[in-house]
C-alpha cells in the first residue's frame, strides 16, 4: 500500500461508524473533508443503490449514473441536510435521480445472457416496494430505510435517529403492517427484497471522487444533478404555494417576491382580526396590515426574474393568519399555508407552514423576511431548514 493510500485508510478509520451523519456532513460542509464524505457514501451506498436499481433494473450503467448523481446532489446540499434524516433525504434524491435518468435514456432493451449481461436482479416487486416506502411518513419511512435498506440493528437505527430502541421497533412494526396492506392491494406479498444487493465498489469510489472533486464530475452528471435539485425544490414548492413558490424555490436558494395590494389600485379588503392566542399585540398589528388580497407583481430567484405573463394571474388572499394561493382565477385547487410574523426583529420575520399537501407528510416550513411600504409587500424566503435571510437579496 502506498503512503497516500495508507493515510487515506487511516483517515477513514478515524471517521468510523460511531460518528453521526450530522457531524460528517458538518465536517464536509465546513472544510471539504473528503474522508468524511466518503464514509457517508459507504454508509448509505446500499440504500441508494437499491433505489436506483429498482427504477432501472435492466440498465446497470444508468443505475450507476443515478447512484453518482445522488451523492453529487448530497455534496452540493450538505450544508442544509439534517443528519438524523439523511437516509430519508438520500432515498428521495436517489428516486428523483433514477427517474430523471430513466426519462433521459428512454426504454431499455431486454438484456440476454448471450451478450454477457445479467438480467435484472429484482423479482418485479422491488419497484412497488420503493414506491410504497416513499408514501410512508418520515417517522415510519426512516426506520424502514435504516433497518431494511441499510441492514442496521434496532439499536443502531435508534442511535442514528436519536430515538429510543422501543420507538424504532414499534414504528418499524407499524410500517411493515402498512406496507403489507398496500402491497396486498397491488396483488403483491411483502417480499424479502431487503437482503444485500452488492453495491459495485467502483460506483462507490466514483461517487465519492465526483462529489469531493467538482472538476471530476462529467457534464452529463452535473446537468442531471442540477435537474434533480430543481425537481425536488419544485415538489416542495407545490406543497407550499404552487406557482408562486415554485419560482421562489426552484433552485433551492433565496427568492424575492413583490406583491401589490389588490388586483389594481384598490386597498386590501378588511378581514377578521386574528385572535390574541395566535400572536402578541405587536405581531397582531403587523398581521393586520397584511389582510386582504394581494397581486403578485414580481418574482426573482437565482435563475432571474419570472416572466410577467406567468405571474399576472397570481394572487395571495390573507385572512387572519391563513394565506390562500390563487395560481389562476379558474383553478379549482387552492393551496393554503399559515403565516407567523415577528415584527420585533430587524428585518421583520415571516414563517410559512403548509396546511395542504400529502396526507402523510408534516407541513413544510419556510422562513423569510418581509417589509411593507404603502400598498407594496416584499418578502425574501430562504431555503427550508436554513436560518432566516438577513437582507432582501437573491
Amino acid at each position: 500500500m502506498s503512503s497516500s493510500s495508507l493515510i487515506h485508510a487511516l483517515t477513514l478509520s478515524v471517521a468510523d461508524a460511531s460518528v453521526p451523519d450530522g457531524e460528517l456532513l458538518a465536517r464536509y460542509s465546513r472544510t471539504g473533508d473528503g474522508a468524511a464524505f466518503e464514509l457517508l457514501v459507504r454508509r448509505h451506498a446500499e440504500l441508494v443503490w437499491r433505489v436506483c436499481r429498482s427504477e432501472l433494473p435492466r440498465d446497470r450503467h444508468s443505475a450507476e449514473d443515478a447512484f453518482q448523481i445522488a451523492f453529487v446532489v448530497l455534496a452540493r446540499k450538505a450544508g442544509s441536510v439534517r443528519g438524523p434524516a439523511l437516509a430519508g433525504y438520500l432515498f428521495r434524491v436517489a428516486r428523483h435521480a433514477a427517474l430523471r435518468v430513466r426519462k433521459r435514456v428512454g426504454p431499455v432493451a431486454e438484456f440476454t445472457a448471450d451478450i454477457g449481461i445479467e438480467p435484472a436482479e429484482p423479482d418485479g416487486s422491488s419497484m412497488a416496494v420503493v414506491e410504497e416506502v416513499e408514501r410512508l411518513p418520515d417517522k415510519f419511512r426512516l426506520p424502514v430505510l435504516l433497518c431494511y435498506f441499510e441492514d442496521c440493528t434496532h439499536a443502531e437505527a435508534a442511535s442514528r435517529l436519536g430515538w429510543a430502541v422501543g420507538t424504532v421497533a414499534s414504528r418499524l412494526a407499524r410500517a411493515k403492517d402498512r406496507l403489507r396492506i398496500r402491497l396486498t392491494h397491488r396483488g403483491l406479498a411483502l417480499p424479502a427484497v431487503l437482503a444485500g444487493v452488492g453495491v459495485p465498489t467502483m460506483a462507490v469510489r466514483a461517487a465519492a471522487a465526483m462529489a469531493t472533486t467538482p472538476s471530476a464530475v462529467p457534464a452529463g452528471i452535473s446537468e442531471l444533478s442540477r435537474e434533480v435539485m430543481m425537481a425536488m425544490a419544485n415538489t416542495k414548492a407545490k406543497w407550499i404555494g404552487g406557482g408562486v413558490l415554485t419560482a421562489l424555490f426552484l433552485t433551492g436558494g433565496l427568492g424575492l417576491i413583490a406583491l401589490t395590494a389588490g388586483p389594481g389600485p384598490e386597498k386590501p379588503k378588511p378581514a377578521a382580526k386574528p385572535s390574541s392566542k395566535e400572536s402578541n399585540k405587536t405581531d397582531d398589528a403587523e398581521l393586520k396590515t397584511l389582510q386582504g388580497t394581494w397581486r403578485v407583481t414580481k418574482i426573482e430567484n437565482n435563475l432571474g426574474v419570472a416572466k410577467a405573463k406567468e405571474i399576472e394571474p397570481m394572487r395571495w388572499e390573507i385572512v387572519g393568519s391563513t394565506v390562500t394561493y390563487i395560481h389562476r382565477p379558474d383553478a379549482k385547487q387552492r393551496d393554503k399555508s399559515r403565516i407567523a410574523l415577528d415584527g420585533t426583529k430587524s428585518p421583520k420575520r415571516i414563517t410559512q407552514t403548509a396546511l395542504t399537501g400529502p396526507k402523510d407528510e408534516p407541513g413544510l416550513k419556510f422562513e423569510g423576511i418581509y417589509e411593507v411600504k404603502g400598498d407594496k409587500l416584499r418578502i425574501c424566503f430562504g431555503e427550508e431548514g436554513k436560518e432566516f435571510p438577513t437582507e432582501f437579496k437573491v
